[in-house]
Parts: C-alpha cells; structure tokens; sequence
C-alpha cells in the first residue's frame, strides 16, 4: 500500500485490489470460454482438421481445445476461491441473515432443478440438446469437407 497527499488529507492507495482482479479474471475466463466453445463447436473433427490446415483466427484446433481446457481450469480455480473467500455472504443466501431471512432455497432448488433438467436431456439424447449435438456433428464431419 502507498498513500498519496490530495486536498491535505493522507489517502490510502491500494497497488493492487485482489477482488477487482478476480472479476475481470472471471469475466474475461467467461467471455474466452464462450468464444472458444464456439469455435470448437463449428470445428472440424481431428483428422479434417489436419487434412486441410484448418485455423481459427491463427490457432488450430488442437490449440483451441488446450485454450478452452486451461481458461476452463484457471475460471474453476478462481471461482472456487471467489466461493471460499466470500463464503461468509453465500451462506447467507443459502440459510438467510439480514434482508434475505430464510434465505434462497426456492432459487437454489430451481437452478438446480435446470441443471438436473439440462443433464437428463443430454444423457437421453432428447431435443433440443440432441439437435445440437446433431449441428456438432455436421459441422465436424461433413461441413468441412
């Protein structure tokens, strides 16, 4: 920490705001993660790939899946830590102190009910997540010939 004379009052200046740069980790992780999904989603299968010298804005695909894995593991790790430190306010949604007496249970149990939801599709192979996997599909196989 530094401080600064400004107006005659001392003012503390922080070098560095470690709750700042979890966001824009955070944010900037998302927003990587979204763009490279994407790609790899319209990418063509390995052996096309290679066939035909196939790049994205520069990157082939075996460096779009080793960016998606490493901006995937460094977005967990951050927001594991961003649950730990701040774990203090997310037990109050979970259990309710202050404005929120009682807590969050009905939306907990609503987003886990979507993700429950979103998994049986994808393990039943039922519309429309099994369109999606159908457009992958086209777009990895025959796209791209």
């Amino acid at each position: 920490m530094t401080s600064e004379e400004t107006s005659g009052r001392t003012r503390v200046v922080r070098s560095f705001h470690t709750r700042g740069w979890v966001v824009f980790v955070l944010a900037i992780g998302i927003a990587t993660l979204l763009v490279s999904g994407i790609v790899l989603f319209v990418a063509p299968s390995s052996s096309i790939a290679k066939t035909i010298k196939w790049t994205a804005f520069g990157l082939d695909r075996h460096a779009w899946i080793n960016l998606h894995n490493v901006v995937a593991i460094l977005f967990s790790a951050v927001a594991v830590w961003h649950l730990v430190y701040n774990w203090r306010y997310f037990s109050g949604y979970l259990w309710g102190t202050g404005q929120l007496r009682g807590g969050l249970k009905r939306e907990l149990v609503m987003a886990l009910g979507v993700l429950l939801v979103i998994v049986g599709l994808v393990a039943w192979a039922v519309p429309p997540v099994s369109t999606l996997g159908e457009l992958s599909d086209y777009f990895r196989h025959t796209y791209w010939k």
